[in-house]
């Protein structure tokens, strides 16, 4: 089978300044299985030796799979950078610092790849016309009782089948049971066919995998008509509110009005068990479309708590020590849940 996909890569190098007057060591570390990447910078530049702290990010499948485009901005300092690392060992990428200030990334990689197990799916016109024009912002301006503290929100991200829809429910259940007053939004109420793949061998699968394939302003309604539902009079206890889906923080829009980010940690492996376990998606669809779609459109775009869902754990009913650990991380950021 021709082609390969760059699955892992540790890259050192150096950043470089535009006037290549400033310049000290980079490296970073990308995991495309567990969509995971670890940025380092040396001490003399303004963020410490230890790893950086990762505001956002994405990982972008380029030149049919053979590198790997990653996209990152650096919490705190708001340093951001675009890497490409690929399957020949090459290193490249640009910056954009504080105050200004710019440069450029290079380096070498040590890669490691898996060959394309079966043909790539042919997308249809309707498909190329949305992935041409993503949708990335939105028309909406979130409910003024959000600046009062009378209503909350919380996220619950993840890739498919990881568990999302699982914790919200124990979330709400948990709340409601200390007298919060609790209303859930899943965003996949509000998916729609973007088009279809023609699949190798014959037959097609639906799009449903990237932001153009989900209704945001009848989304966006959906969570104003969730917030004023809750919201509480003044004196008492936030209302809650929590949304969960696979694209949740997509949209910058949706994304400022969440108190708590959660986000669900899952390998390709768990995550392709479980999806084939549900609904079986051809093997094509599965391996060029589904999991590439999750590490281009699925990462979290904004400060969020992260929790890694094991190999081969159930997905139901939600596991005691991840609920504990959503509801200790959620209190955190809004006491008033944690002592009605």
């Amino acid at each position: 089978m021709d082609g390969q996909w760059l699955i892992r890569a540790t890259g050192q190098g150096e950043w470089v300044s535009d006037d290549e007057q400033v310049r000290g060591k980079f490296s970073i570390a990308v995991d495309i299985d567990s969509a995971s990447v670890k940025i380092h910078y040396d001490p003399d530049y303004p963020i410490d030796g230890d790893e950086a702290h990762l505001l956002r990010y994405s990982l972008k499948y380029v030149h049919g799979g053979f590198a790997i485009l990653v996209c990152f901005v650096c919490e705190g300092l708001q340093h951001e950078g675009l890497v490409e690392l690929d399957g020949n060992g090459k290193l490249e990428g640009q910056y954009k610092g504080p105050e200004g200030a710019s440069g450029y990334y290079t380096g070498t990689t040590s890669p490691q790849l898996r060959p394309h197990g079966v043909k790539p799916p042919t997308p249809d016109k309707m498909v190329k016309k949305h992935l041409a024009n993503e949708p990335n912002s939105l028309d909406w301006k979130a409910p003024a009782c959000l600046n009062s503290g009378r209503v909350v929100v919380v996220g619950v991200g993840g890739p498919s089948r990881s568990g999302k829809s699982t914790l919200a429910k124990a979330l709400a259940k948990a709340y409601k049971e200390r007298g919060i007053v609790v209303s859930v939004v899943r965003q996949d109420q509000f998916n729609v066919c973007a088009g279809m793949y023609h699949l190798p061998g014959g037959g097609t699968e639906a799009m449903y995998e990237t932001p153009c394939s989900l209704k945001w302003d009848q989304l966006a309604e959906a969570l104003t008509k969730a917030i004023e539902s809750v919201k509480s009079k003044p004196g008492a206890p936030p209302g809650l509110v929590i949304v969960e889906g696979f694209l949740l923080y997509w949209v910058a829009e949706l994304n400022r009005v969440f108190d708590v980010r959660l986000f669900l940690r899952a390998s390709r492996d768990e995550v392709l068990r479980r999806r084939q376990a549900a609904t079986k998606l051809h093997p094509s669809f599965l391996e060029h479309v589904f999991w590439p779609s999750h590490l281009a459109y699925g990462q979290p775009e904004a400060p969020f708590h992260e929790y890694k869902i094991p190999d081969g754990q159930k997905g139901y009913p939600v596991p005691s020590d991840l609920l504990e650990s959503a509801m200790r991380d959620v209190e955190s950021h809004i006491p008033a849940l944690a002592h009605p």
